[in-house]
């Protein structure tokens, strides 16, 4: 893989941050999975509010845009494989 990283979240909402240490040319895969029926993504700039339902993969700028996840009960494990530069 090309990835450096991979960072596992669970059962939280992530507040809105920017991935200062990834290249803003790059894209970061995220993966959600569980059992939960309330996610949304958030990314304020492009004015984005995305369903982020078990089974929803995106593709992020995330050392460019600001994003975060709003979670609110349910099993939920969010994975992202990452690079730094």
């Amino acid at each position: 893989t090309v990835f450096h990283g991979r960072s596992l979240i669970y059962n939280r909402a992530t507040p809105p941050h920017v991935d200062k240490k990834d290249p803003p040319q790059n894209l970061t895969p995220v993966l959600t999975l569980g059992e939960y029926d309330d996610g949304w993504l958030h990314v304020p700039e492009l004015g984005l509010d995305i369903e982020y339902l078990p089974g929803t993969l995106v593709m992020l700028r995330g050392g460019l845009f600001a994003h975060g996840v709003t979670y609110k009960g349910g099993q939920r494990v969010s994975i992202a494989h990452f690079m730094h530069e």
